[in-house]
């Protein structure tokens, strides 16, 4: 190639701006630290020379994979493949932009249209996390990012896709909801974002008792526990009744039997033998005739009549003083 060629094509490549237009080329994601595959596009013929720019506000510059003035020990920042293709490494937030690429042939002629690609740098995604709800038989994948961000959430159970609602985004975090109908197994989210990052994590859940039948059996329990619960009190309640009852009763069979033994013992009790004297009154009064009619003129001649002994009181019995 000789020294015309050469000018030609740099004159070519450094107004090509102006003499022709450009393409709206792909969005191309990276993330903070990695490399990133800027591809050419597709073109027909042999490649002579290819340019890669970097568009800024004031001019577009060339980008230069080895600086100039640089040691043998200098990293390259970025490298071009035979076909075009820009490699970048160890991304970082500067490297974000428009790129532009323009190729030409041998003959100076251009291989493609110009074609801008756009370069996105983002931070890598922290690992998302699993959180479960047995209470409201739920389980929530969540993982905390940018809002502008575009996340796809996949959630497994059991290597089982399963559907959730969402993704939203809450104080910094995006986040869905599952519902399964038993909250028990290996689950497994994985969050994706642009194809170039992926995290995921994976937990082992068992929530005994979950699903909708399972709350309908802790309903029914619930309810068939209070029925339990006011009948056993009431059981408690009617025996103690009944045994305070039958005290009662037993306290007055025993009051009765008491009074009849008190007056058994009074009716068979021996009664005190009267004293001689008494006897012998008692006699003669039998032996003394009877007072003549009142209607008698003639009263008969004797003492007056003696007044009669009293016989002694009987002393009420040990027992009866006692209750007395």
């Amino acid at each position: 190639m000789n020294l015309c060629t050469v000018l030609l094509i740099t004159f070519l490549v450094i107004f090509s701006f102006c003499l022709k237009g450009t393409t709206a080329g792909k969005e191309i994601h990276g993330l903070l630290g990695r490399s990133v595959l800027l591809p050419n596009p597709d073109y027909e013929g042999t490649p002579s020379i290819f340019k890669w720019f970097k568009l800024t506000s004031n001019k577009p510059k060339v980008v230069r994979c080895i600086p100039p003035n640089t040691g043998k020990n200098y990293t390259e920042k970025c490298k071009q493949l035979s076909n075009g293709s820009l490699i970048i490494h160890k991304l970082q937030q500067d490297d974000a932009g428009d790129y532009r690429v323009s190729g030409y042939a041998s003959n100076g002629n251009a291989l493609f249209q110009e074609t801008t690609v756009t370069l996105k740098v983002h931070e890598p995604l922290p690992q998302p996390q699993l959180i479960k709800d047995c209470s409201n038989n739920t389980v929530v994948c969540e993982v905390k990012s940018d809002e502008n961000q575009s996340l796809k959430f996949i959630l497994h159970q059991n290597n089982k896709m399963r559907t959730f609602q969402g993704p939203k985004y809450v104080n910094g975090t995006w986040r869905v909801t599952s519902q399964p109908k038993n909250l028990s197994g290996k689950f497994k989210c994985e969050v994706v974002r642009h194809q170039i990052d992926k995290q995921y994590a994976e937990n082992e859940i068992n929530c005994p008792g979950t699903g909708s039948l399972s709350k309908y059996m802790i309903y029914l329990l619930l309810i068939g526990g209070g029925v339990l619960l006011i009948i056993f009190v009431a059981l408690i309640v009617y025996f103690v009744r009944k045994k305070a009852a039958r005290r009662r009763e037993l306290e007055d069979e025993e009051r009765e039997i008491q009074a009849q033994l008190t007056e058994n013992t009074l009716k068979h009790r021996t009664l005190p033998q009267p004293s001689i004297q008494a006897t012998s009154n008692h006699t003669d009064k039998q032996q003394r005739p009877l007072p003549p009619p009142p209607h008698s003129e003639k009263q008969p001649q004797g003492r007056p009549p003696q007044p009669r002994p009293r016989p002694p009181q009987q002393k009420p019995p040990r027992r009866m003083k006692e209750r007395s």
